[in-house]
């Protein structure tokens, strides 16, 4: 049988421009869940991808991509 196990959403506001404010992400390991990739973090899926990948305790992952009119000016 199938199983998910990652899950990509967009997200109209992921965080501030500089990366550093990002209130979902900020708040994910109080609810159980961990940065993945934090040394490349929001970019981790590439320069154009602004992005949070996260992780959960119970092994499920999920990607929070900014929607276009949320990605800051680099």
């Amino acid at each position: 049988m199938p199983q998910l196990c990652h899950t990509c959403e967009r997200v109209v506001d992921l965080g501030s421009a500089a990366g550093k404010d990002q209130p979902l992400a900020a708040a994910a390991p109080g609810h159980g869940w961990r940065l993945l990739f934090p040394d490349t973090h929001p970019y981790a899926g590439g320069p154009d991808r602004y992005a949070a990948y996260l992780a959960s305790t119970d092994g499920f992952e999920v990607e929070l991509v900014a929607g276009q009119s949320a990605l800051p000016h680099r």
